[in-house]
């Protein structure tokens, strides 16, 4: 039997992968909801056949459950959407966080990745139904992210299960691979992924968000995440 650890407690942190796509299906990953989460993270989702999503967890500060990362004209830029009660919600149950509508950050999200990114192959493709997804304005912060993660996998043509955990395991049982917390902004750089054409800079930034890949890869992002040649 082969059970993969969790560091510590729900609120814990695992330590990046250098190598994330180290398993064969049918293992069956478990992620905390992502919103439009980093490129690393699909990589290591799109073999499964299943994918079961962390609900009984503790939501966590500077993680990509209310963030995405992009690019700009001066370099990778956070998005974040701000969530009601602010910095008391550490260690509030997931399912219990709620979206703070009363600002303008999606009007504002919106023109940034129009200004960014307007000028990138597919942009005109997929840009509308992710405005449209900002907009159906769901008062959770779970059913915003996931909400994000199921129309990704989908523009990625994954044909597997996305499911959500029964319970809280601190140990996730046989054919589990514990990828809560794994993935993290202030980690960017310690997953590689190879290099594709993106909009701004001379240079290659690695692992940005899934739609900084389907904005300039398009349907050509399901085989770059499988490895296989494009």
């Amino acid at each position: 039997m082969i059970i993969q650890p969790y560091a510590g407690s729900p609120c814990g942190e695992n330590i990046p992968d250098p190598n994330p796509r180290h398993y064969l299906a049918p293992v069956i990953p478990v992620i905390e909801i992502q919103f439009f989460g980093p490129v690393a993270a699909y990589r290591a989702l799109m073999p499964a056949r299943r994918v079961e999503l962390e609900r009984y967890e503790c939501f966590q500060k500077m993680s990509y459950r209310n963030r995405m990362q992009l690019l700009g004209p001066h370099g990778v830029q956070n998005l974040s959407i701000p969530i009601v009660g602010g910095r008391e919600k550490k260690g509030v149950p997931i399912m219990e966080v709620e979206v703070d509508y009363s600002g303008r950050w999606m009007a504002e999200h919106w023109r940034s990745l129009e200004s960014w990114y307007n000028r990138s192959p597919f942009f005109f493709h997929y840009g509308p139904m992710v405005k449209e997804l900002l907009e159906q304005r769901p008062p959770l912060l779970w059913d915003l992210a996931r909400n994000s993660q199921v129309w990704a996998l989908r523009q990625l043509g994954w044909e597997g299960v996305l499911a959500e955990t029964e319970q809280w395991n601190t140990l996730l049982p046989e054919g589990g691979q514990d990828y809560r917390n794994h993935f993290l902004p202030r980690h960017r750089m310690a997953v590689a992924v190879p290099p594709y054409q993106q909009v701004f800079g001379t240079g290659f930034e690695s692992n940005l968000s899934v739609l900084d890949l389907l904005f300039n890869m398009g349907p050509d992002s399901y085989n770059y995440l499988l490895n296989e040649t494009v």
